[in-house]
């Protein structure tokens, strides 16, 4: 079973029609939220350093953990693509 992030935890506990109402704004709010975690997620890459060797700048690290890792991260933690 996947986790669930503080946004999909709000959305589950509205009623339908609060749902309805603000479909907008949870779209928006879920998007930022998987942002963050991606994010985060890259950025602790990049300060552990993890798979440094000496070929790739931080910058590029980050990137490429963003590009690959994270989002399999957030996949499997998260349960994939919010709609």
């Amino acid at each position: 079973m996947s986790k669930q992030t503080a946004v999909q935890i709000l959305v589950e506990s509205m009623t339908t029609s609060d749902v309805s109402f603000y479909s907008k704004e949870i779209a928006i709010a879920l998007q930022m939220e998987r942002e963050q975690i991606i994010s985060n997620y890259c950025r602790g890459f990049e300060a552990s350093a993890e798979g440094w060797n000496g070929e790739y700048g931080l910058k590029d690290m980050c990137n490429i953990s963003e590009e690959i890792n994270a989002q399999q991260y957030y996949n499997a933690t998260y349960g994939g693509q919010d709609e």
